[in-house]
């Protein structure tokens, strides 16, 4: 490769990286889920701790010498270790600050080489690795070649950062997915009468760390509810194995959690992690459960939606779960309530309005969750309803390896009502498995 081609190389690979770098807003340049715990604006640093070496190393070889850094007998890994040293420092300066570092020592190497006589670039390096080697090799290696290698990893971190949508079939039906991220499995399962959309406020948040599920249980959302006898957790299986997971953390919500308790009873070497929010248990005794009087209180906070439903009126049945006291996010979180009232009047109430056969879970979870071995995370909005923390407490009496935690002022959907402390608890509780 002559001394044009290599410059007009050079520049090629310079551009078309820039022009991946304007796609890129700050937040994304700042994100440090890219590599490591590091981010594009330390690609840049990196990039530019190698150009300013190699221009040294290149004007000091160039006078007929062997640059003094590193030492003679310096092994690869302890130039890494150097590279690394100098790289860490540079990495503290500001995004705009790694930006013109990265075109300053560009512009700087480039001008040296264009500087070159034509018959330098034939000539041996003088530095021991690169002893023999053309300069031309040795430009290449370190210009180009590695803005394409950053390039593609840039590129494929994008593209894992954009969510992957489909329909799997299912023993009758399409199960409708979304996924995105990369890392370790994470599915989350919504709750009752709402669909994948639940999750919006840790969807993103959690893919940044993870390989992050959500899906449509059968009979919500984009997925439709045939009359074929089913369960839950055997759909549940049917998606995993079709996107190729053996192991996954579960995150289920009120229903999304009684699904996932029993999937992690049928498939324990499956799950790695159990988060239970607000759950429910297959096969509790609901009436042994509450007094006479929470049974009556029940009875009337749930008549207009059953008013509703007997007359199939959907509209009616979206005010009598708006109505309910703790179901959904009360007026304190105005935003939050807004988003639940959307979707459920989007929903068809397809669950309570068509006949359908899901199977019972046999024997039910109710008396075997001592066979559960995964570490396990219970959230509970502090004013949720009193059966709900009831169940809470035998899922942590029961449980072996259990934590508790308690979500103050907040109802049946505490991921929706304080997504960034919910979010904070999830995460920091996966830190631990």
């Amino acid at each position: 490769m002559d001394k044009s081609q290599l410059l007009e190389k050079m520049e090629a690979g310079r551009v078309e990286f820039d022009a991946l770098l304007a796609q890129l807003s700050d937040e994304q340049m700042l994100d440090i889920t890219l590599d490591g715990g590091r981010s594009v604006k330390d690609i840049l640093s990196h990039i530019a701790t190698w150009q300013w070496r190699c221009a040294r190393w290149f004007e000091i070889s160039l006078r007929g010498e062997v640059p003094e850094r590193p030492e003679p007998g310096v092994t690869w890994q302890q130039m890494d270790d150097l590279n690394e040293r100098d790289f860490l420092n540079a990495r503290n300066a500001t995004l705009q600050g790694a930006r013109d570092d990265y075109r300053q020592s560009y512009q700087y190497l480039f001008d040296l080489l264009k500087s070159m006589p034509e018959e330098d670039f034939g000539e041996a390096h003088r530095f021991s690795w690169w002893q023999g080697e053309p300069i031309s090799l040795v430009i290449a290696s370190n210009s180009f070649e590695h803005y394409q290698e950053h390039a593609e990893q840039i590129q494929a971190w994008l593209q894992a950062k954009q969510p992957v949508t489909g329909f799997v079939e299912t023993n009758g039906t399409q199960l409708y997915y979304e996924m995105m991220g990369q890392g370790h499995p994470l599915v989350l399962i919504h709750g009752g009468y709402m669909d994948r959309r639940m999750w919006d406020d840790q969807f993103a948040d959690f893919a940044q760390r993870y390989r992050v599920i959500r899906y449509d249980v059968r009979g919500f959302g984009k997925t439709a509810l045939p009359p074929v006898p089913y369960t839950d957790r055997q759909d549940l299986y049917n998606l995993l194995s079709f996107l190729g997971i053996e192991k996954t953390y579960l995150v289920g919500l009120s229903l999304g959690g009684e699904i996932a308790i029993d999937f992690t009873l049928d498939y324990p070497d499956m799950v790695d992690a159990l988060i239970l929010v607000g759950s429910s248990i297959s096969g509790a005794p609901i009436m042994d459960l509450i007094t006479q009087e929470q049974l009556q209180q029940h009875i009337k906070q749930w008549t207009p939606f059953e008013e509703a439903q007997a007359r199939r009126d959907l509209a009616g049945m979206v005010e009598g779960v708006m109505s309910h006291p703790t179901l959904v996010p009360s007026a304190s979180y105005p935003s939050a309530r807004q988003k639940v009232r959307e979707n459920l009047s989007e929903y068809s109430f397809a669950w309570v309005l068509e006949p359908h056969q899901k199977q019972a879970t046999e024997p039910p979870a109710w008396g075997r969750l001592k066979d559960i071995h995964a570490p396990t995370l219970l959230i509970v909005g502090g004013d949720d309803d009193k059966l709900l923390h009831t169940m809470a407490d035998k899922l942590e009496q029961d449980i072996p390896n259990v934590k508790r935690v308690t979500i103050p002022e907040t109802h049946h959907m505490p991921n929706m009502e304080k997504p960034r402390e919910f979010n904070d608890i999830v995460l920091e509780f996966l830190k631990t498995v």
